[in-house]
């Protein structure tokens, strides 16, 4: 009787300890509630939820404008769009994320995390490293499930356009380990760090980085951050979102 009454109270304790250890939902019904623009500054739009289902509607895209609301140019003279890409209002360290996503024809996007705000950096890829996120005939060599620009997937798990993806991604700064389980099958792994991590970053155009025209790159510095779904001009739709802290 005694070890019976040892074993619940371990029990208990140990439920107690890991009470935090649970999927979380990150995603409302009907609103953007946990989550808001990159850097806003009240000009950005095109993200909505409607029945649990998180989209980008690029037609909503509003163009950057100056203090004087002239707009903006490249410098081989198209306009600029404002970058609308979404981050979480919660920083993460150590977590597993699965959510599920579709994409239209041609479209691009991605997922970051240990992405960091503010004026000093003016794009969330700065710090953030991204799995890609894509319908595969896009035409940047890029494949849906890659670390992008550092990790192919080792197989091809993409549903056609227009059909439900999943993802679930690891990202263990414990283990020093990542990885992305595509549609049920691991498809890419990864350090977070180490030799093994600069290595990868120091074949990409963020090596060197900070002497890059983008402001203040710290790809890859921050082991706490924003999750960020990036706005690439694409119709892009997300739901089922839910993350469990390590």
């Amino acid at each position: 009787m005694k070890n019976f009454i040892k074993i619940l109270l371990l029990a208990i304790v140990f439920s107690s300890c890991n009470s935090d250890n649970e999927w979380k939902n990150l995603l409302t019904e009907d609103s953007l509630d946990g989550w808001h623009y990159f850097n806003d500054n009240g000009n950005k739009t095109g993200w909505s939820v409607s029945d649990g289902i998180l989209s980008f509607d690029p037609t909503l895209s509003n163009y950057q404008t100056d203090e004087d609301g002239n707009i903006l140019t490249w410098d081989n003279g198209g306009l600029k769009k404002e970058n609308n890409d979404l981050v979480s209002d919660l920083d993460y360290t150590s977590f597993k994320i699965y959510f599920e996503w579709k994409v239209d024809s041609l479209t691009n996007s991605g997922f970051m995390w240990g992405v960091k705000e503010g004026e000093k950096y003016e794009y969330p890829f700065v710090t953030g490293p991204e799995i890609q996120i894509l319908d595969n005939n896009y035409p940047d060599g890029e494949k849906a499930g890659s670390l992008y620009a550092m990790v192919s997937p080792n197989v091809d798990m993409s549903k056609p356009v227009g059909e439900w993806n999943s993802y679930e991604i690891t990202i263990d700064h414990n283990k020093n380990f990542g990885n992305v389980i595509f549609n049920g099958t691991e498809v890419v792994t990864f350090p977070l760090s180490g030799d093994e991590w600069d290595s990868m970053v120091a074949k990409t155009k963020f090596a060197n980085c900070d002497q890059k025209p983008w402001d203040n790159c710290e790809f890859g510095k921050f082991k706490t951050g924003k999750l960020c779904f990036q706005d690439h001009g694409a119709p892009i739709y997300f739901r089922n979102i839910k993350l469990i802290e390590l």
